[in-house]
């Protein structure tokens, strides 16, 4: 059996410790940097209407097969658009406002 000095032991258990910590911190930044960065989903928006309106009625007349339906803290609805819907939207007095939709990732915290 070889017998390893304890000095190299140490030297190596060192060096792993630092290359364990130096992976963590690397991994730790790519994980705060995706998650500050949108990923916007193409062809898919959030509709905001003006309050009291019919989000069922105005994604009717824009042709607009809706995915979600909001109707309690904002009324609007969610789902593909074409360009030509994108603008007779966007220029609806109807229409509060019109925003690409995302993925949205919450970072993990250590407390």
């Amino acid at each position: 059996m070889t017998r390893i000095p304890k000095r190299q032991l140490f030297g190596v258990a060192a060096m792993l410790l630092v290359a364990a910590v130096t992976f963590a911190a690397l991994t730790t930044a790519q994980d705060t940097e995706a998650a500050g960065q949108p990923q916007l989903i193409p062809g898919q928006y959030i509709v905001v209407l003006q309050d009291g309106v019919d989000p069922v009625a105005v994604a009717s007349d824009h042709g607009v097969a809706r995915e979600y339906t909001y109707r309690s803290a904002l009324s609007g609805f969610a789902g593909p658009l074409s360009p030509p819907q994108l603008a007779s939207l966007r220029a609806d007095p109807r229409v509060q406002f019109v925003e690409q939709d995302q993925v949205v990732r919450i970072a993990e915290q250590t407390v």
